[in-house]
């Protein structure tokens, strides 16, 4: 077979279509996958992340849910203002059942403390460690929520004396809440 002038033409006209459809078909479509493979994983990483903030989100309804019944327990063991002189008079006779004379009894100055109130008393007891001991575990155990901000143990100098204690109580209590009326 011979070569001419027409055959070889037709051969570079056939590498010019050839290299046409590289330049402006293939490589073209090559620059729109590199394109969409890009895109598609950047809406995938997208995705991964929302997955994680929607688990995380689940997580914090939860936590959110047992804070919420933290809260309502919580609740529950406030009392109302007009309660605490029967907590104290419950303190009292725990004090009386561990053997305790209380001696003074001075509230302070009532303090806001949060969404609730607080009454400080002090209170001044005399009788034996022992049944001090006792008072404190069982009020450590009370249903209602009082904190001991202050605590003094005088030393016992005489054997037949009873010993002194003087404590400052935290009693936390919601506010009544009193509607002004206009006449």
């Amino acid at each position: 077979m011979k070569l001419g002038i027409r055959e070889l033409f037709v051969f570079v006209l056939l590498l010019g279509f050839l290299g046409g459809a590289y330049f402006l078909g293939f490589k073209r479509l090559q620059a729109q996958r590199a394109f969409y493979s890009d895109d598609i994983a950047r809406k995938q990483l997208t995705l991964r992340a929302l997955a994680q903030s929607s688990a995380t989100l689940v997580q914090l309804e939860s936590e959110l849910t047992a804070l919420r019944d933290s809260v309502k327990l919580f609740e529950k063991k406030l009392p109302r203002e007009k309660e605490v002189d029967q907590i104290l008079s419950d303190v009292w006779k725990l004090a009386e059942q561990n053997t305790l004379r209380a001696t003074s009894v001075k509230p302070l100055k009532q303090d806001k403390a949060g969404t609730s109130n607080e009454q400080p008393i002090e209170i001044t007891f005399e009788g034996e460690f022992s049944g001090f001991e006792t008072f404190l575990k069982q009020l450590e155990n009370s249903d209602r929520i009082i904190r001991i901000t202050q605590l003094e143990l005088r030393k016992i100098t005489d054997a037949h004396k009873p010993m002194q204690v003087k404590l400052v109580l935290n009693i936390y209590f919601e506010a009544d809440q009193t509607v002004a009326t206009i006449n």
